[in-house]
């Protein structure tokens, strides 16, 4: 919209963008309603706004099963949209943060 346009043209710019996205659309342990849940949608402006901003890298974080088969689609879908600009080429990595001592 408009007002979310607006608001990335006045920020200043940014080197790197970190976010996460509400996990419970891709969650094993959810419902698996992907980007047909509404809380699957907020990557939609996370991207915008990292595609407008052009920072220098991201870093998104999401669950595991997001890259699993049930979501085959929908991560698809997340990577031609943080691609869009043609500006970054997008990676994954799986960590599973007991290895880093920390709890999930």
């Amino acid at each position: 919209n408009d007002a979310f346009d607006n608001a990335i043209q006045k920020e200043a710019s940014v080197d790197i963008v970190m976010a996460g996205f509400p996990c419970q659309p891709y969650s094993a342990a959810g419902k698996n309603e992907g980007l047909s849940d509404r809380r699957g949608q907020v990557i939609k402006p996370i991207a915008a706004y990292i595609n407008g901003r052009k920072p220098k890298s991201f870093l998104l974080e999401n669950v595991k099963n997001l890259v699993g088969p049930a979501h085959k689609q929908a991560f698809n879908d997340i990577m031609k949209l943080l691609t869009k600009s043609g500006k970054y080429v997008v990676k994954f990595c799986k960590f599973d943060s007991a290895d880093w001592g920390l709890p999930q």
